[in-house]
């Protein structure tokens, strides 16, 4: 008799251990998966919390990705603040990719990032992932701090299309970055950059036309529509962008070169016809 409640008392034990087991589990792979969503952000944009604010409604809201990408922004400004910036490039991930240096060829922005360099010593303030929300939140808390750049070139939108927020929106947010960085930086000319295409997409046409429209009353901003750079021949260039014609959001290096070769020289005559603030407090050292 003692020996069948002994085992009974066993059996209680081990159930008790693999049902504390099977709860630590649980409780190991919820925090786990919580812990990854705020602190990698660059996750699917759609998936992000910060593409849940009611934007169409508000344009001029603006959110951030979380904490990582707080950081993230952070040591971007103390970073160009360090080089005394003539050239900023502001934006998502398109942005980011030209200071990418490898691996492999389709990762090598480096010849194109030099051709900006040529033009003035350049800082790339682009994170990945980022909104217009995103982009509205880091010009406004600090991102373009200590920092006296002759030209800003801005890039913005592209992640918008992912949290589904409408061309209306897109358009009044950028004219509302634009205007943010003109209080901060009122002698600083922005180049803002139109919308890459993407092959059977409409958006990015109606976008460069209301942004175009939306920006031409603007003093010292200069709107750039590089569409027709992606296209030769009446055919998209497929070399052109990272990803297929259809889904085309990152240009490939041969792209972003394309890119440079119509954005520098404006940068160049713009940089030559306004002293920078960073010319004045620096000598210029980018050929050496």
């Amino acid at each position: 008799m003692n020996n069948i409640v002994q085992c009974k008392s066993e059996w209680l034990k081990t159930g008790i251990r693999w049902a504390a087991l099977v709860l630590i589990c649980l409780a190991f792979l919820f925090i786990s998966f919580f812990t990854y969503k705020k602190f990698f952000p660059n996750t699917p944009v759609a998936e992000r919390a910060d593409c849940l604010v009611d934007a169409d409604n508000d344009p001029t809201i603006a959110t951030v990705q979380g904490p990582g990408w707080l950081k993230k922004q952070k040591r971007l400004i103390l970073d160009a603040q360090q080089i005394n910036p003539q050239i900023v490039l502001l934006g998502d991930s398109i942005t980011y990719r030209l200071s990418l240096t490898g691996p492999g060829a389709k990762n090598d922005y480096s010849q194109v990032f030099q051709e900006y360099q040529s033009a003035g010593r350049t800082a790339n303030l682009g994170i990945f992932g980022d909104t217009s929300a995103n982009i509205l939140w880091r010009v406004q808390n600090g991102g373009l701090a200590g920092i006296h750049p002759g030209v800003l070139v801005l890039l913005v939108g592209a992640n918008d299309r992912h949290c589904h927020w409408s061309v209306e929106h897109t358009v009044k947010a950028t004219k509302e970055i634009v205007r943010q960085i003109q209080i901060q930086l009122p002698d600083t000319r922005i180049i803002v950059e139109g919308q890459l295409p993407r092959e059977g997409e409409s958006r990015y046409i109606d976008l460069n036309k209301q942004l175009a429209m939306a920006l031409s009353g603007m003093p010292h901003v200069y709107f750039e529509d590089l569409s027709d750079l992606f296209f030769q021949d009446g055919e998209f260039r497929q070399d052109a962008f990272l990803e297929s014609p259809a889904k085309a959001l990152h240009p490939s290096p041969t792209g972003a070169a394309l890119i440079a070769g119509k954005i520098v020289p404006l940068i160049t005559r713009l940089l030559s016809e306004t002293a920078s603030p960073s010319d004045m407090n620096q000598p210029d050292d980018t050929h050496e």
